[in-house]
């Protein structure tokens, strides 16, 4: 049973990310293509708690183009978005996102920017997603994606 109230999980996101400071203007994305600097015009002065939806629809699938400074910085904007929305594609490849669980080394210099508190968040992002019927993830991914966060270590 889901016994994580909305407000409670918006609460816990943004206190979560409150402190991590921007990524600077140019450190937007890792690489210099025609997609990576249309991400970078875009979210390059942009603050995670006041972006328009408009871009985060925009940006749906753009998070894995990120440095892991930006990647940590905007996710809470993901995460925010994808609570107001379930049913979203921003929600559903969020989900998968979080699911990249391998210990590659993308997923490793992303993770390892996480505090405690950032990975207690996505672990309650993601088990309230889970209880959502209108969340069109797929039901197994959401299920890997919870158990994958339930054991990444908190420190």
């Amino acid at each position: 049973m889901n016994d994580i109230s909305l407000e409670n999980l918006r609460s816990d996101i943004e206190a979560a990310f409150a402190n991590v400071e921007p990524p600077d203007p140019d450190n937007v994305i890792e690489h210099d293509c025609p997609e990576c600097r249309a991400v970078r015009r875009v979210f390059r002065h942009e603050q995670w708690r006041s972006i328009k939806p408009n871009k985060v629809e925009w940006g749906h699938d753009k998070l894995p183009l990120f440095t892991p400074q930006a990647f940590q910085y905007f996710l809470p904007a993901f995460m925010l978005y994808s609570v107001g929305d379930p049913s979203s594609i921003v929600c559903q490849l969020l989900v998968y996102i979080l699911l990249h669980g391998e210990r590659d080394d993308w997923w490793q210099k992303r993770l390892d920017k996480f505090t405690p508190n950032q990975k207690a968040a996505c672990r309650f992002f993601l088990r309230w997603i889970q209880f959502r019927p209108e969340c069109n993830s797929d039901p197994e991914d959401i299920e890997r994606a919870v158990a994958q966060w339930w054991q990444i270590e908190s420190g």
